[in-house]
């Protein structure tokens, strides 16, 4: 009757209902988990005609809505890699003019831009590995290069080099960078993101950049060398960070690596 629409639960059957049916007889296409930032759910969804485009809903049918059509027309922006930053919620879309790039929005229409437009023209930057810390936002842009930081605007779009920045070179502005991989490859916890990079020393290993004082540390050279162990699957749990790595003697097996805990929680 209805397809696949949003709905919203307290517990009981009496106040388990359908948020809104967006597009009455037909189904909706979801394409990407829901974020919650502020006071609203962010979600991706299709109407007929208008395809994927973000939406906000604080669990009213009135103010369940289309946030902005970024791509009118049938295709839609697709948004996807929708990550809250405070108030604040980043994700990548596509348009006709730039190609797929990062965005941001504060929930309004006027307040949905986009942040920047790292490979002029319509190719992509292929971003991924959004992450929040603190009040920016880290992520990865294949096309142009490593790790990037942000704090919304255009200006304040950086890449970030860790470790040694002399290896950064006119020839090669973008320096060694990001491993690049389908696998979990970046964690965060307790202000602190911790991913894979290569430096151009030790190879592709884990890092920990402190989103405080932007302060960074190569966490644990698992392979001496150039080649480094390629670490893969970072997760954290119960201050271990535990991930997949090759260090050149036993094949990839998992290890566990004891996080430092932050002065403040310590004291």
């Amino acid at each position: 009757r209805h397809g696949y629409e949003l709905w919203r639960t307290d517990g009981t059957r009496r106040g388990t209902r359908m948020v809104r049916d967006i597009d009455p007889g037909w189904s909706v296409a979801w394409w990407a988990p829901p974020v919650v930032a502020g006071d609203y759910l962010y979600f991706v969804a299709a109407r007929k005609g208008e395809g994927l485009e973000l939406w906000r809903t604080d669990g009213t049918r009135k103010r369940t809505q289309l946030v902005r059509d970024i791509r009118p027309g049938p295709k839609g922006s697709q948004p996807e890699e929708l990550t809250a930053v405070g108030d604040l919620l980043y994700f990548t879309a596509e348009d006709a003019e730039h190609g797929r790039e990062l965005w941001r929005t504060d929930g309004t229409r006027k307040g949905t831009t986009l942040v920047a437009d790292l490979s002029p023209g319509p190719t992509p930057s292929a971003l991924g590995d959004l992450v929040a810390l603190e009040d920016a936002l880290y992520f990865t842009a294949l096309e142009s290069g490593g790790l990037w930081r942000t704090d919304g605007t255009a200006d304040g779009t950086k890449r970030v080099h860790l470790g040694a920045p002399d290896l950064v070179t006119a020839d090669d502005p973008a320096g060694p960078g990001r491993n690049w991989s389908e696998c979990p490859t970046v964690a965060a916890r307790d202000g602190r993101l911790y991913l894979t990079y290569d430096e151009g020393v030790h190879g592709n290993e884990v890092w920990m950049i402190d989103g405080a004082t932007g302060d960074s540390a190569l966490v644990a050279d698992i392979r001496p060398g150039p080649r480094g162990s390629k670490p893969e699957w970072l997760t954290i749990a119960d201050s271990v960070l535990y991930l997949t790595a090759a260090d050149g003697e036993h094949g990839r097996q998992l290890w566990a690596l004891p996080l430092e805990v932050p002065t403040e929680e310590a004291s």
